[in-house]
């Protein structure tokens, strides 16, 4: 049982590490370097990350927002919750992660259609007669698609 249990901990850690990689290469994406520097994860990154020029013009609290919508759900309702607690964090970035309560990012259709069909074990037009691509509503942990089954159910 002990081997069991040594893999397991050997398979989360290398689950952790990639998270936290791909963290590292977020913030630095949006000009974070410097944050990463002063917590010692700079080891995390495998080759020579540069901020996005695009972000450049941005202000902190804009490119912590996208930040937080890059990593998604976890971080997004980080986000929400700073965005309420103005006696903790300065205004603009209230401002800013209120965007998260209800200015959400949504997920291309594409990606949609794959989970879907993973999830269904089927193509989508097997399971559904109509499914509306373009979403009706987007939150931190769901969007809404308008569908009607093959049955008709709504």
């Amino acid at each position: 049982m002990k081997v069991i249990s040594t893999a397991t901990n050997v398979a989360q850690a290398f689950k952790n590490a990639g998270r936290v990689t791909e963290i590292a290469r977020v913030l630095v994406k949006h000009g974070f370097i410097d944050l990463l520097h002063r917590m010692n994860l700079t080891k995390f990154l495998k080759d020579k990350e540069e901020a996005n020029p695009l972000y450049a013009g941005l202000s902190i609290p804009e490119r912590l927002r996208l930040s937080f919508e890059e990593l998604g759900p976890t971080f997004v309702k980080l986000g929400q919750l700073l965005a309420t607690r103005s006696d903790l964090i300065p205004e603009a970035y209230v401002e800013e992660f209120s965007k998260l309560q209800d200015d959400v990012a949504t997920i291309p259709f594409e990606e949609i259609r794959s989970f879907l069909e993973t999830e269904l074990k089927s193509p989508i037009d097997h399971v559904f007669s109509e499914f509306e691509t373009t979403p009706k509503a987007a939150a931190s942990i769901a969007q809404v698609h308008f569908a009607i089954l093959k049955s008709g159910e709504k």
